[in-house]
């Protein structure tokens, strides 16, 4: 586990959630899959499963920055073919 992670833990600070700590990857290993175990053990969830992220939003708000930076690059790839 990250020293800044225990330390944040052992104050009482609020847990970051997994995709900040390991990312959010479909590509996996086995390192990064222990450590997500253990993290998990330790109480760690990912944004997808935080209820307070859902009930204000924050989980929404993510979710529409990622569309449009997926869509600005999807535009961008294509403008360099167009002018190849």
């Amino acid at each position: 586990m990250p020293a800044s992670v225990a330390m944040g833990m052992s104050k009482g600070r609020s847990l970051p959630h997994l995709g900040d700590l390991v990312g959010e990857s479909v590509f996996t290993s086995p390192l990064k899959e222990k450590l997500i175990a253990e993290l998990r053990e330790k109480g760690f969830i990912w944004m997808s499963e935080c209820e307070q992220c859902q009930k204000d939003g924050t989980l929404k708000r993510k979710q529409e920055r990622e569309k449009h930076l997926a869509l600005r690059e999807a535009e961008r790839i294509i403008s360099l073919e167009e002018e190849s």
